[in-house]
């Protein structure tokens, strides 16, 4: 355990989370709820151009590069299906959901999701 990190009663005192959660909201909830907000030190939604990300990402081997930093990307659509989606629409979009756990939950890495479309689907 780093120094900080805390121990997991800690953690749930402070948060009213546990780690895995947290773990939970960091890799498969792509809004995070405001109530949970606090428990990350980075998240933010930016929506970009499909192909700009795919062109960006490839042969990242699972990581994509913003804001000065490497982060793990989980898709929620998959990279197939928005390959296909930019071969039928050109200007299609993917939505982005960054997001980084606070140190003391000891995440390794912060994570984008990805999915194909609208922020609000």
């Amino acid at each position: 355990m780093t120094e900080s990190q805390l121990p997991c009663v800690q953690i749930y005192r402070k948060y009213g989370l546990n780690k895995s959660h947290v773990e939970y909201l960091l890799r498969e909830k792509f809004h995070i709820p405001l109530d949970f907000q606090d428990c990350f030190s980075s998240y933010h939604l930016l929506v970009n151009s499909a192909s700009h990300f795919l062109k960006e990402s490839e042969g990242m081997e699972g990581l994509y590069y913003h804001d000065e930093k490497y982060w793990q990307i989980e898709y929620v659509t998959s990279r197939g299906k928005i390959m296909q989606a930019t071969k039928l629409n050109p200007h299609a979009q993917v939505c982005l959901s960054y997001r980084e756990a606070n140190p003391e939950f000891g995440m390794k890495f912060g994570y984008v999701l990805v999915k194909l479309g609208s922020l609000y689907k």
